[in-house]
């Protein structure tokens, strides 16, 4: 009898498909995923090198339209064709499986570039019927754009080598000694912006790192006197040895330029092909390294003509010189620095009185930042154009009193939070008998408000200069934000005490002369020593100055799309 076989006895023979199927399925699958990994490669670089072909052909359309603008749409169509040539860029397209649109607003160039394409080269093995898709790409480029520069300026009517000395070498902690002669020379040279953000180490076509780059203080001066140098003229070679002198004297501290000097990103090397003033570059990046601190200018008090005076300075806001960019698209804006300037000084008021003392007067000036910003722009035939901007005069707000027992306690207050005005004593008469001591009080204030959106226009069509951009500018090119007077009109508030009818009856005539005569006072002994102080920093209580060129069509090509 043979024996049993068991029901789950294995029998090789009965799986030798099995392992048959499952390479085949294995395969399949393989092949299936390298398809659609090739097809998907396939036609992202099909997509990619459409774009670049879009992109080229927009860019030299627009260029040849800036060059010719009475191109039509289908001369520009026949040039797109020739940029997208075999012989050019090889693009594959023809007339059966590509199409090309170009349109224009204003000096922008559209081009919307479509290809057709097999949408798997697997499924042509087995065609099933369409087996085709549709890519396509648009780029719009932008030639002959306007480039705007905007620069503000507080010009100095003179120059106080001293005085400069001080509050420069304040903010800057350090003391420097530079000639009035050696101040001059800043002020009477110019240097080119775009040797000099070369020689800092820019590229070309990418200023703004080096704008955005921390570099120390005397290394930008010494670098900027490297270029003056080279520049060779006397005015430039005396400003050289101006900014070798203080790059000697100033400690190293961290700048960024593009805090002082503003450039768009899509600025042309030839839009950069300006001057700014060798004496503002300095000014704007000393106040830069000031910061937002307070500054105690320990100065010798003969520079101001005070006696026992305390200077203090803080830099609210730095300065920003200069502005270049698009006036279509681009924000161009200028401003004055926001100062806060504190000056304690004892002196005796000369009115005329008997029995005055020396008085502790203390100053406090805010003055808000000035500023412009391009607001339109005109470019018409025959080279007539014309820029417009909206100006803002800074807001001054000068107090006169104590605002402490002692100069330091003043100035502590002042730059601590909100210092609190109060009158000082400018007569004490002694008590008598039973008179008790009179003392004579006064304060005294003067608010000038912003004047807000001042238009300025700047044009070439008369005796104001608008030049191109990489012209130097000239004073003529330059106009004030406003009218407003740089003299104080102070306005006091005299009082006494005790306040009692005996001291009422002594006192009252003192008051009315001294209510009648302060006003001038205050302003003829302030004035000339409020002003130069704000000059050296770049403000003045009359506003400022804003310059302005244009140039309507820069050589530049760019992708806005």
């Amino acid at each position: 009898m043979r024996p049993q076989q068991k029901l789950n006895q294995y029998h090789p023979a009965r799986q030798a498909g099995v392992t048959t199927i499952l390479a085949v399925l294995m395969m399949l699958s393989l092949f299936t995923f390298v398809a659609v990994v090739a097809d998907t490669g396939r036609l992202y670089l099909e997509k990619r090198t459409l774009q670049k072909n879009a992109d080229l052909a927009a860019m030299e359309t627009a260029l040849i339209y800036c060059r010719d603008q009475t191109l039509d749409v289908e001369s520009m169509t026949l040039a797109d064709m020739y940029v997208l040539s075999a012989t050019r860029n090889d693009f594959k397209g023809n007339n059966t499986n590509s199409s090309l649109a170009v349109s224009r607003d204003g000096n922008a160039i559209t081009v919307n570039l479509a290809y057709k394409v097999p949408t798997s080269l697997f499924a042509q093995l087995m065609p099933t019927g369409d087996n085709e898709i549709n890519l396509s790409a648009t780029a719009t480029a932008k030639a002959c754009e306007p480039t705007a520069q905007l620069t503000i300026r507080n010009s100095l009517v003179s120059v106080d080598g001293g005085m400069l000395n001080s509050v420069l070498g304040g903010l800057t902690g350090s003391t420097l000694t530079l000639s009035a002669a050696g101040w001059q020379g800043l002020i009477d040279a110019d240097i080119n912006l775009l040797n000099y953000l070369i020689e800092l180490g820019a590229t070309a076509g990418d200023y703004n790192s080096i704008l955005s780059t921390n570099i120390n203080l005397p290394t930008l001066l010494s670098i900027a006197a490297d270029v003056l140098n080279t520049e060779g003229s006397t005015a430039s070679i005396t400003a050289a040895n101006s900014l070798d002198s203080l790059a000697l004297e100033i400690p190293t501290l961290p700048i960024t330029l593009g805090d002082l000097i503003n450039v768009q990103a899509e600025a042309s090397k030839a839009s950069l092909n300006t001057n700014i003033n060798a004496f503002d570059l300095v000014q704007g990046l000393m106040q830069i390294a000031a910061g937002d601190s307070a500054i105690s200018l320990d100065q010798t008090v003969s520079v101001l003509g005070l006696v026992n005076g305390k200077i203090g300075v803080k830099i609210i806001s730095p300065p920003q010189i200069s502005a270049i960019g698009n006036p279509e698209s681009d924000t161009i804006s200028v401003k004055t620095a926001q100062v806060r300037v504190f000056i304690s000084l004892t002196t005796t008021l000369p009115l005329g009185l008997s029995n005055l003392i020396p008085a502790q007067i203390d100053v406090l000036v805010d003055a808000a930042e000035a500023d412009a910003t391009v607001d339109d722009y005109v470019c018409a035939a025959d080279n007539e154009k014309q820029l417009n901007s909206l100006a803002n005069t800074s807001a001054v707000s000068v107090k006169v009193g104590s605002f402490g027992s002692t100069p330091s306690n003043a100035y502590a207050n002042v730059f601590s939070g909100s210092p609190i005005l109060s009158p000082t004593a400018i007569i004490r008469i002694p008590a008598i008998l039973l008179t008790p001591e009179i003392q004579i009080l006064f304060k005294a204030t003067m608010d000038l408000a912003s004047n807000f959106n001042n238009l300025i226009i700047h044009t070439n069509d008369t005796d104001e200069e608008l030049p191109e951009v990489a012209v130097m500018l000239t004073d003529n090119a330059f106009q004030p934000t406003t009218g407003v007077s740089s003299a104080l009109a102070l306005t006091p508030a005299v009082s006494f005490t005790p306040v009692i009818p005996l001291v009422t009856s002594l006192v009252s005539a003192t008051v009315s002369t001294l209510t009648s005569s302060l006003s001038t006072v205050l302003s003829t002994l302030l004035t000339p020593i409020i002003n130069p102080l704000l000059n050296t920093l770049g403000v003045s209580i009359a506003g400022a100055e804003i310059g302005a060129a244009l140039t309507c069509e820069n050589d530049t090509v760019r992708l806005v799309n």
